[in-house]
């Protein structure tokens, strides 16, 4: 068994062990982002029906994608949050409500191709990466 250090208090009780983050990671079946790691296997794996999409080639940065699922919002939120701006900022830059760009960033909504072209410009990226 390992050895860890430990951190004491005047009594001399342990309070605190220091543990090197690859045996934490370990531990608690984590990796550094705080996503758990994957331990399927190929059989655990099924065959799902594709449908080729014209956005197939887009890359989402990892950031965006970290902010949309622990934000619970769709990718039209997480590139707002991503680039530190207010629904009301956006708003007034695309002269729409703020009512209006929250609920399009509610997970299920599905804005059109013309509204995702509006807000790309906004957002610096392209069209394709925002569905």
């Amino acid at each position: 068994m390992k050895q860890y250090q430990t951190i004491q208090d005047s009594n001399g009780k342990d309070l605190f062990v220091l543990v090197p983050i690859a045996d934490f990671e370990q531990m608690t079946g984590r990796d550094s982002n705080g996503f758990l790691y994957d331990d399927e296997s190929d059989d655990d794996l099924v065959e799902l029906d594709y449908e080729p999409s014209d956005n197939d080639g887009a890359t989402i940065p990892f950031g965006v994608v970290k902010i949309k699922l622990e934000n619970n919002v769709n990718l039209l939120g997480a590139w707002r949050i991503y680039r530190n701006l207010s629904q009301q900022e956006v708003a007034d830059k695309l002269g729409l409500s703020q009512g209006a760009i929250s609920q399009m960033e509610r997970k299920d909504s599905k804005p059109q191709k013309k509204t995702l072209a509006r807000f790309s410009s906004v957002y610096d990226c392209e069209i394709e990466q925002m569905y």
